[in-house]
């Protein structure tokens, strides 16, 4: 018996699906619960279980390629069986978010043509949105299907450009595709801004203990486990001692009555990736030691990097800390992320003057901008956060393990 494998729903949020690698090949035996595949979500990749024992019988989206949710991307059956035809792809939907392309437009995407033009839904979006003329692509996919990988290799064979309309001194451009995790950070950046009623605190604070605590921890911390001491890692200790005492700052709005005050302290930390910025989430940091809270925050930043993250690892955060310091960025504004009520900002750590005793000094500091969510907390309960969290960064003793 035949047994068909789509890609699977794996978020809330996913729509679609990236193939990343395929564990067996064709004629290989698989067993039901065992991994077949893995699959690039919008932020995290997933190992994909087998549905049924049997032989995998045919691959039908290769590496590389996404499609939509339930769109068969393999069979599994016995030697010999008849493997079906596909005859139904999944209709492109059309939405505010892709608009059809009106009449009358410049150098206007060909109509989709009935019959013989296989393309997936996704591979169509991305032909109409760079312009690209369908009967010139040579579809990779089965029976000649155009599939995402052929659109997004044109610009860079053709290095295909758009043309200035007569009579305007426009700049020549190419267009390029969003990776999934962009393309989701930027829907809820964007829903989050246009949404969230926000406010800004800053403060610069004298770190210059911190500074000397971050020395003389960190080769204990290495010889322990290997892993550096970081600015990142005793801020997220802080944070884990700090956020306790403001539970407005570790909620989020829930309705015009309520907002939802969370009882774990998750601190989610930016990461930046290849793909995007993703947050992973270290769960329950307030039970964890300093070292404890590295090897967390380590092990989320290699699996960011090697696109290993799973949904847990991303999901459940209360609170999020963005650091550029080491892009040597001083300050900059923050957006909440979806779900939260805070996000802190830290920039780099300098030498700047400071005044000490009628003295002009240099000393380590630092910059913090927390963003805040006006319709869960006011001006007052962030300042009262910032003074408290300042407190613990200047006088540090309480990092220790």
């Amino acid at each position: 018996m035949i047994t068909e494998v789509t890609m699977p729903k794996l978020g809330l949020t996913m729509d679609e699906g990236t193939i990343l690698s395929w564990m067996k090949g064709e004629g290989d035996t698989v067993r039901a619960g065992e991994t077949l595949l893995s699959v690039e979500t919008d932020k995290v990749a997933i190992d994909v279980e087998a549905p049924a024992n049997g032989t995998l019988l045919k691959i039908v989206v290769p590496v590389g390629s996404t499609v939509p949710l339930g769109e068969v991307i393999a069979f599994i059956g016995e030697p010999g069986e008849a493997i079906p035809e596909i005859t139904k792809i999944a209709p492109e939907s059309t939405s505010m978010d892709n608009p059809p392309a009106q009449a009358g437009a410049a150098e206007a995407a060909p109509a989709a043509q009935p019959g013989p033009i296989k393309i997936s839904p996704i591979a169509r979006r991305l032909a109409e949105e760079n312009k690209i003329d369908l009967s010139s692509v040579q579809g990779s996919g089965p029976q000649g299907r155009i599939v995402e990988a052929d659109i997004l290799a044109i610009p860079s064979k053709k290095e295909k450009a758009a043309k200035p309309q007569a009579g305007k001194a426009e700049v020549a451009y190419q267009l390029q595709a969003l990776t999934p995790v962009r393309k989701v950070t930027a829907l809820r950046l964007s829903e989050s801004f246009r949404t969230i009623p926000h406010f800004y605190l800053s403060v610069e604070l004298n770190v210059a203990l911190l500074v000397a605590l971050r020395q003389e921890l960190s080769p204990f911390l290495e010889a322990q486990s290997g892993i550096r001491l970081t600015h990142t890692d005793l801020l997220l200790r802080a944070l884990a001692l700090n956020l306790p005492r403001h539970p407005s700052l570790n909620a989020a709005y829930y309705n015009e009555s309520e907002i939802k005050v969370y009882d774990e302290i998750n601190p989610g930390i930016a990461i930046a990736t290849e793909q995007g910025l993703v947050v992973g989430v270290i769960r329950h940091a307030d039970r964890m030691s300093l070292g404890e809270i590295a090897v967390a925050r380590h092990s989320l930043a290699a699996k960011a990097q090697e696109r290993r993250l799973t949904p847990q690892d991303i999901t459940g955060g209360t609170f999020t800390l963005t650091n550029l310091g080491m892009y040597q960025v001083d300050d900059f504004s923050p957006i909440v992320n979806p779900g939260q009520s805070a996000i802190l900002a830290v920039g780099a750590v300098r030498e700047r003057p400071v005044g000490e005793e009628g003295k002009l000094v240099l000393r380590p500091t630092l910059h913090m901008t927390l963003a805040v969510d006006h319709r869960v907390a006011d001006g007052a309960a962030g300042a009262l956060f910032l003074k408290d969290l300042g407190a613990v960064l200047e006088a540090p003793d309480a990092l220790r393990d």
